[in-house]
Parts: structure tokens; C-alpha cells; sequence
């Protein structure tokens, strides 16, 4: 969001750009865009997983979904506000997805 507002929301991310102008025949590019975001998922998914162990969120958690989530969230939110040219739709997405988040998260005691 900050990165798009200082940008005057004139870019989308370059790999959702590549990944919408890819045509059936571009299968090892489209392999390479895969690589990406499943590290990417990986990352998050483990993050995710590390703070269910630890027992910050609660066991309904998923890590994977919670992954998909914020990765749908930011590729469409980059794409949301380069066509709208305003980050408000892209900030109300990302607060909802945190206040899932945080909805998640178990209360110490």
C-alpha cells in the first residue's frame, strides 16, 4: 500500500503482470511464475505454523489458507489499485484480512 501510494498506483506487481500476459505456450515461464509464489506460500504458510505450534494462534488456524489469503490479497490489491488509482479498496482487503488474523490469535493468560 505504501509502496503503491508512492508510486501514484501506476504499477501492479511484475509478476501478476507476466502471469496475466502469459498464452498456452509459455509453460516454462509460467513454471518459473509457480516457483515463485509457492516459496512465497512457504514462507507465509511456515510462519503461519511456527505461531500455531507456539501456540499463539488458535488450532482452527490454517496455515495454508492463511497464506493463499494474503498472497490473493496483495496480488489483487496491487492490481485493484493500479486500475482504480487509489489504495482505499486495497487498505479496506488488507484490514479485513488482518483482523482475521487477529481473530486468530489466542489471548495469554
Amino acid at each position: 500500500i505504501v509502496f503503491q501510494k508512492s508510486v501514484a498506483c501506476t504499477r501492479s506487481c511484475p509478476l501478476g503482470t507476466i502471469g496475466n500476459d502469459l498464452n498456452e505456450k509459455q509453460e516454462i515461464i509460467r513454471q518459473d511464475l509457480r516457483l515463485f509464489f509457492s516459496w512465497a506460500h512457504s514462507k507465509l504458510a511456515r510462519f503461519f505454523a511456527e505461531r500455531k505450534a507456539a501456540g499463539e494462534l488458535s488450532q482452527s488456524a490454517d496455515p495454508d489458507g492463511l497464506a493463499d489469503l494474503l498472497i490473493t490479497v496483495m496480488q489483487g490489491g496491487m492490481l485493484v489499485t493500479k486500475i482504480e488509482r487509489k489504495t482505499e479498496i486495497f487498505e479496506r482487503a488488507a484490514q479485513q484480512a488482518l483482523n482475521h488474523i487477529q481473530n486468530l490469535r489466542r489471548v495469554s493468560r
